[in-house]
């Protein structure tokens, strides 16, 4: 017989080489997941985990161009408008462990507007959850981050009501919103931002976002650039160096899109995967990961903890963020072009926690000069005492600031 150990047949090696070949090409898929899941599944968007997608040519190309490929085949249909829907639940208020004023938690959720959605959101329309509060003055539109919801603007509405109509929603996959199983981008949450302004508030208004919220608010000020008058941005998320796309480039994001096949099936499976184990390992420690990012770690509460965890509880809620998880491979307009498509000397607030371990302070320092760059009439203000949601965890600096720009801007 062959001793098989000493001199294994030219077969056995090279079914040995295929299966070190599948093994190489699934780790490598699987490494790619790991990046991109971890990668959007953080509040932050480091340049470093991701390529830059670099060019000259404009969002609108792009659109011309997924319209023509989807032409005859069903796939866009137009977009409708959204409507309000009445049903006005009491605001309550409390007093925290440091007398400070502040929203009662309501398990059950406060206002509904039903959104129509976008021609990416097949199943619309959808029951978004709001909080409102303030009957005059200049009206403030609050987006949440990462993870988060209305709520975690709970600091604001007591302060902010007593001078102005205030206003804080749920994005779609969100807090008390649908967790709807569609394919989430930053367009998309800019476009229900944008609706809810016309729809909801119904005049021009200033509009604050953190982190992946102050994106968000400034996509809606590219896309209606008429109904916001002023923008404030909260350690936001997003890379503001990023350069526009090139057509090849266009063609190539078109081209992934709409391909099919083993590899792109192997990929999708690792990514669900991979962000189901991020999922469910992050609603067990939803404590420790905020205490990582406040400075004040006597704010991560029982309220704010349990408003987390209650909507992971969903049965859809995990469908949901694995297609959030994938949201930013689907990027359609970079940062710099979403400030290009607002208007001119648009009046922006920076307001920058320093103890982010996430967004740094040096990345604010960076927002900053970017904004100028693009002739905005832009404040920075360095909070000292704050980490990455520094309107829950330095909720008085941020008050103070933002009701004086406020009033030293539109009053």
């Amino acid at each position: 017989s062959l001793d098989t150990t000493q001199n294994p047949p030219r077969t056995s090696k090279l079914a040995g080489r295929r299966q070190q070949t599948m093994l190489r090409a699934i780790l490598l898929i699987a490494s790619l997941g790991v990046v991109h899941a971890f990668h959007a599944a953080l509040p932050l968007q480091p340049s470093a985990l991701r390529p830059q997608l670099r060019s000259s040519t404009s969002f609108s190309t792009l659109a011309k161009m997924r319209k023509t490929a989807a032409t005859g085949q069903g796939l866009l249909a137009p977009r409708m408008s959204a409507t309000a829907e009445t049903r006005s639940p009491a605001v309550e208020y409390e007093t925290d462990a440091q007398g400070r004023q502040r929203l009662k938690y309501r398990e059950e959720g406060w206002e509904k507007w039903v959104w129509k959605g976008t021609e990416e959101t097949p199943c619309a329309p959808y029951d978004v959850n709001y909080i409102q509060d303030g009957t005059a003055g200049t009206p403030i539109v609050l987006v949440h981050g990462f993870g988060a919801h209305a709520y975690h603007w709970r600091y604001q509405f007591p302060e902010l009501a007593k001078k102005h109509r205030v206003y804080s929603l749920c994005l779609l996959g969100y807090g008390w919103s649908p967790k709807a199983d569609v394919p989430y981008s930053m367009d998309m949450w800019g476009q229900q931002v944008a609706d809810f302004l016309s729809e909801v508030v119904q005049e021009p208004a200033v509009v604050g976002g953190n982190s992946i919220g102050g994106v968000a608010s400034l996509r809606a000020a590219s896309l209606n650039p008429g109904m916001v008058k002023g923008l404030v941005m909260l350690n936001a998320a997003g890379n503001f160096e990023a350069r526009p796309l090139t057509e090849r480039q266009m063609q190539q994001l078109l081209e992934a899109e709409q391909a099919t096949g083993p590899g792109v099936w192997l990929r999708s499976v690792v990514q669900k995967v991979l962000s189901a184990l991020i999922f469910y390992q992050t609603k067990t420690r939803i404590s420790p990961i905020l205490k990582q990012v406040y400075e004040n770690e006597e704010q991560v509460d029982s309220d704010l903890v349990t408003s987390i965890q209650e909507p992971a509880k969903d049965p859809k809620a995990l469908a949901a963020f694995q297609q959030i998880s994938m949201q930013q491979s689907r990027l359609k307009t970079t940062v710099p072009e979403m400030l290009d498509m607002c208007k001119p000397g648009l009046p922006t607030l920076i307001l920058w926690g320093q103890k982010d371990p996430w967004m740094t302070a040096a990345r604010g320092d960076g927002v900053k000069r970017v904004c100028d760059a693009k002739g905005m009439q832009c404040e920075f203000v360095p909070l000292e005492d704050a980490g990455h949601c520094p309107q829950d965890d330095d909720p008085d600096s941020v008050n103070k600031e933002m009701m004086r720009w406020v009033a030293e801007k539109f009053e």
